[in-house]
């Protein structure tokens, strides 16, 4: 599922999370965020609006945000909302898959969607508590271009070895050598 949605794929997200939701019903964990983002990718932006307003565990502001993809008016007031939620949760030890972990993730990707990378940029790189992999998947989902595109997305990859990893095994999707030592990302 998780590969499906982070390269894009609306049919297979959708496919996939319902059939999650199935298999957990009745468990906290029933993949109506992966539902939800499969409906966005796949242009249902209503039916992901009906999962984010009907379940407890989205923040507020998430709603707002859907609607701040296709209108840049409704913005500021979301981004505002955005860095509260960060605020209240920077210092706190999040584990993974914890209520606080996806909100996190929910500032991550409403920054992606209105192309305000720097505070998921934040998150992604200067909040302890956030697992590597989960710098990754940021990073890496179809829509994340404007958090490619940050100035520290670039060293990142440095830092971490990525850009040796992809010489060795191949090329993301999104990203392509420049040269032998350089990269470029979508």
């Amino acid at each position: 599922m998780l590969a499906a949605r982070m390269a894009g794929d609306a049919e297979l997200t959708i496919k996939y999370a319902m059939a999650v939701g199935e298999l957990r019903r009745g468990s906290r964990f029933t993949g109506s965020g992966d539902l939800a983002e499969g409906y966005l990718l796949a242009g249902q932006k209503e039916k992901a609006l009906e999962i984010f307003s009907r379940d407890e565990d989205y923040p507020d502001w998430l709603s707002s945000c859907v609607e701040a993809r296709d209108n840049p008016k409704l913005v500021e007031g979301v981004y505002e909302s955005m860095q509260e939620t960060f605020d209240l949760l920077h210092d706190k030890e999040i584990r993974i898959y914890s209520n606080e972990m996806m909100q996190m993730w929910w500032v991550i990707r409403c920054s992606s969607w209105i192309d305000k990378p720097d505070l998921a940029v934040d998150i992604l790189l200067k909040t302890p508590a956030v697992p590597t992999e989960a710098k990754f998947f940021g990073f890496f989902n179809s829509d994340a271009r404007s958090l490619r595109q940050h100035p520290t997305f670039h060293r990142f990859v440095l830092d971490v070895g990525l850009l040796d990893y992809w010489k060795k095994w191949g090329w993301s999707d999104y990203c392509e050598p420049v040269g032998d030592d350089d990269f470029r990302c979508d």
